[in-house]
C-alpha cells in the first residue's frame, strides 16, 4: 500500500500483487520517471484499487500507468497521467478487468489502453469471407459464387463445432510457427516465449475436416485450451493466426481477451482455376473445379472411398 509518494526509475514497479488473495492500493503518488516504469503491476486474479495519482515524471519512454493480466483486476478512482512516448494508461491482457471510474490524461503520443486481443481478425480470400470484428462471438462467413456470371452469395453457413480433442497426442513443435492439429494431436511450447520473441504464429491446420464434410468448422474447447493456457502464460507476446492449408482460411476469436475459438471456412477450388487456355480451356478448368465444389458438400453415406477423396485435395 502507498499513502504518500514513491518513485520508480526504469523497468520498475511501483506496487506489484500476485495471486487470488493478493491486494494492492494506492492512496498517495507513484511518480513513474524511467523508461518502461509501471506504476500498478496485477497479475493471476490479484485485486488492486487506485485512489490517488500515479504520474509520470517528465516523458519516460514506454512509462505503464496500470497493468492487468491473467484475470486480475483494477479499480481506478484516482488519476493516471501518462505522458509518455509509446506509453499507455493501462494495459491489459488475458482476461484482466479495468474499472475506471477516475481521471485518465495522456500526452506525447501514450494511448489510454493496450490489449493484444482487442484487434479484428476478419479476413477475405477469394469469394470467401470471414467477419470478426473485435469481440464477435460468433463470426460471420460469407461465401460468394459466380456461376455462369450469376453472383449470389450465402451469409452465415451452419458451422460444424469441433471442441474435443481426437486421435493420440504427438511431440511438441519446436517453431515459432506453432502448428496447431484441429484435432488436438499436437502440443504448444512450453516456457517464457518472450526471451526470444515479441511476435508467433498460430498455425491452423485442417484435420477438423477429417471428421465432417462441413466447410464451415468452427474448433473450440479441449482442443484449443493448451494453447490458450501458452498464450496466457506470454501475454507480451503478440499472436498471428492464420490457415496452414492452401485451400481453407483460418481466423481467431477472442473473448474475455482470450483466444476462444477459431473459424475456418474452405475455399472454392474454383478460386485456383485461372485463366490459362493450356493445357486445357480455362473453362474445362472451372467446370471441373466447379463439380469438385459440388462433390465436396455430399454426403458419404458410409463411403469410405467418397470420404477420403473429399479429405484428399484439402
Amino acid at each position: 500500500m502507498v499513502q504518500e509518494s514513491i518513485t520508480v526509475g526504469a523497468d520498475g514497479i511501483g506496487l506489484f500483487a500476485d495471486g487470488a488473495n493478493s491486494q494492492a492500493e494506492n492512496n498517495g503518488t507513484i511518480n513513474i520517471a524511467g523508461d518502461r516504469g509501471m506504476g500498478i503491476y496485477l497479475d493471476h486474479g490479484a485485486k488492486g484499487v487506485n485512489n490517488g495519482t500515479i504520474t509520470t515524471v517528465g516523458t519516460p519512454t514506454g512509462a505503464v500507468g496500470v497493468v492487468v493480466q491473467h484475470k486480475a483486476e483494477l479499480t481506478n478512482n484516482g488519476t493516471i497521467n501518462i505522458n509518455s512516448p509509446e506509453g499507455y494508461a493501462m494495459f491489459k491482457a488475458s482476461g484482466g478487468i479495468i474499472k475506471n471510474y477516475g481521471t485518465i490524461t495522456l500526452g506525447s503520443g501514450a494511448t489510454e489502453s493496450f490489449d493484444p486481443t482487442s484487434k479484428p481478425t476478419s479476413k477475405t480470400v477469394g469469394g470467401i469471407s470471414i467477419n470478426a470484428p473485435t469481440g464477435a462471438t460468433p463470426a460471420t462467413t460469407t461465401v460468394t459464387t459466380i456461376n455462369h456470371g450469376t453472383i449470389s452469395s450465402i451469409v452465415s453457413p451452419e458451422h460444424v463445432i469441433i471442441n474435443t480433442p481426437q486421435g493420440p497426442a504427438g511431440p511438441s513443435p519446436t517453431s515459432l510457427g506453432i502448428y496447431v492439429d484441429t484435432l488436438g494431436s499436437t502440443n504448444p511450447i512450453s516456457g517464457n516465449l518472450g526471451l526470444i520473441t515479441n511476435e508467433a504464429d498460430l498455425i491452423i491446420g485442417t484435420e477438423a475436416a477429417r471428421t465432417t464434410n462441413s466447410k464451415n468448422i468452427v474448433v473450440s474447447g479441449a482442443v484449443l485450451d493448451p494453447y490458450v493456457q501458452m498464450m496466457d502464460a506470454n501475454s507480451g507476446v503478440t499472436w498471428n493466426a492464420y490457415g496452414g492449408s492452401l485451400t481453407w482460411i483460418a481466423t481467431p476469436l477472442y473473448s474475455n481477451g482470450q483466444l476462444g475459438s477459431v473459424v475456418l471456412a474452405k475455399l472454392p477450388y474454383t478460386e485456383f482455376a485461372g485463366n490459362e487456355t493450356t493445357p486445357v480451356n480455362s473453362t474445362d478448368t472451372y467446370n471441373f473445379l466447379h463439380g469438385l465444389d459440388d462433390r465436396y458438400g455430399v454426403d458419404w453415406y458410409g463411403d469410405r472411398g467418397a470420404r477420403e477423396n473429399n479429405y484428399s485435395i484439402n
